[in-house]
């Protein structure tokens, strides 16, 4: 049984703010690991909206950031002997202390800011993101994703990343760096961490002691939740896929309309709702994933099914 928050006020999200929730998920993860009951209570909040998502992801790069800071200290401060004659009171902690202040700290990590100690850190939401950072190189972020950059590195938080560079740069993430000169997409999941290198050269070391393996274009290095490494070649059409969203498409070839609308409400503040039958009918071809109201005209014309438009959202019947 959970407690702090509790199952039952978990369960309904009028009683829990989203970011609260989201840093209460992540600091259980990090204690132990999920129990069935918990696990399927996660994934049914993730389902219940997509910001949810997002608000899962910040809550995860703010745990991640918090935990390389102070691995990062090299300073060992002596504290001054306690004065007997003083009367000290010791104030207990609460789990739920610690998970709202793992959510505050989310307001500060959404916005791009420099610091000496933390970089500078570049995220997105419902949107995509496309930026020359300083001597690293031309950088795009696809949504729900976040990167930090630091001197000549990047640290790779959240989401997915593709690094254009010209000069050798370092992208680094879970288990393993990588030393790019080219272009290189890196994806990140809770199952599996994927680079992807499209051109050019980029050299992956797991451990310094260990030999760097070298990839060419066209080759995906995929690095397991425990560690694991799989190399293989991509076909074309398949890099077209993994790459489709750098481009602004979305290529449909068989997904139900549910998924499809997911897909669309990821990349927009105009959200796509479909009810009853119309979730699995089928549609095929290239959409532009920012443009939602040709993506609607072309369902309604050619599944013939009932659309209402309303400010903020689009409802498929």
């Amino acid at each position: 049984m959970i407690s702090g928050i509790g199952l039952s006020r978990l369960a309904d999200h009028t009683k829990t703010d989203r970011n609260e929730t989201a840093s209460f998920w992540v600091a259980k993860k990090n204690n132990a690991p999920l129990t069935e009951q918990e696990q399927a209570l996660l994934e049914t909040w993730l389902a219940n909206d997509v910001r949810n998502k997002g608000a899962l992801i910040r809550a995860e790069v703010v745990w991640q950031a918090t935990s390389r800071s102070v691995a990062l200290r090299t300073d060992n401060p002596i504290l001054p002997e306690k004065n007997k004659s003083a009367v000290t009171t010791d104030f207990p902690v609460s789990r739920r202390h610690v998970i709202s202040g793992l959510a505050a700290s989310l307001a500060l990590c959404m916005l791009p800011r420099t610091s000496h100690e933390m970089g500078r850190f570049y995220s997105t939401t419902d949107n995509t993101l496309d930026t020359q950072i300083p001597q690293i190189g031309q950088v795009s972020l696809d949504s729900y994703s976040q990167i930090r950059k630091y001197g000549t590195s990047i640290d790779h938080l959240a989401g997915r990343c593709l690094l254009s560079c010209s000069h050798p740069a370092e992208l680094r993430l879970e288990h393993i760096h990588a030393t790019v000169s080219g272009k290189l997409q890196s994806s990140l999941s809770v199952e599996k961490n994927r680079l992807l290198l499209l051109e050019g050269q980029a050299k992956i070391m797991r451990n310094f002691y260990d030999q760097p393996i070298v990839l060419s274009p066209g080759e995906e290095l995929c690095v397991s939740s425990t560690g694991k490494l799989t190399r293989r070649k991509l076909l074309s059409d398949e890099i077209t896929r993994e790459t489709n969203w750098a481009q602004g498409i979305v290529e449909l070839y068989g997904q139900p309309l549910s998924e499809v609308a997911a897909t669309f409400n990821k990349y927009n503040q105009k959200k796509i709702f479909v009810h009853g039958k119309a979730r699995s009918l089928v549609l095929l071809g290239s959409f532009a994933l920012k443009d939602p109201d040709t993506f609607i005209d072309a369902v309604r014309s050619t599944l013939h099914i009932d659309g209402v438009v309303t400010s903020g959202r689009i409802d498929l019947y």
